[in-house]
């Protein structure tokens, strides 16, 4: 799970601690008015779908310097704004439902996860804030968790690779 948010329901979490502004009355629409957030992402991705570089620009007041370093690397800048134009090709439902996701019950026990998880997380994430990962740590017996000192939300990226590796191990594999 790289820069993974808990449930918005999560006890002893304070779940908006953290969150830049704009994420705050994004996900406080997915909690009060879905018709609202429903609205606001379908017009924010009709404008990505015109120019998905115009998401990167809409969220560059937010980030950290780490994420400033990643987002203007210009081949990770390049492959956001693919992931970008590729996942609202055929609209915002999927950006809205992963919104509302977060704010419905998973419906499941952390507890009871027997297999390995990881959980990597960049410390100065102010999107996904890493303390929704050290609760999900908390909870996940199996869980390991890394927090990455001088990364942040964009920093998911960079990290890939090794996560893509670690979930093709064969010890994976055999748990």
């Amino acid at each position: 799970v790289l820069v993974g948010l808990a449930p918005a329901d999560a006890p002893d979490l304070d779940w908006y601690a953290g969150m830049t502004d704009e994420n705050v009355d994004e996900h406080a629409l997915g909690d009060a008015d879905t018709a609202e957030l429903r609205d606001l992402l379908t017009v924010r991705a009709k404008d990505v779908q015109r120019d998905p570089t115009t998401l990167l620009e809409f969220l560059r007041p937010q980030l950290t310097e780490p994420d400033i370093r990643v987002v203007d690397d210009v081949a990770i800048r390049r492959l956001l704004t693919d992931m970008y134009a590729e996942a609202l090709r055929h609209g915002p439902e999927g950006w809205i439902d992963d919104v509302l996701a977060v704010h419905r019950s998973w419906g499941f026990d952390l507890g009871a996860i027997r297999l390995p998880v990881r959980l990597w997380h960049g410390e100065q994430d102010r999107f996904s804030p890493v303390s929704h990962s050290r609760w999900l740590a908390a909870r996940i017996p199996t869980a390991e968790v890394q927090v990455q000192p001088g990364a942040a939300h964009f920093g998911a990226v960079e990290i890939l690779p090794q996560t893509l590796a670690w979930l093709t191990a064969p010890a994976l594999a055999a748990a």
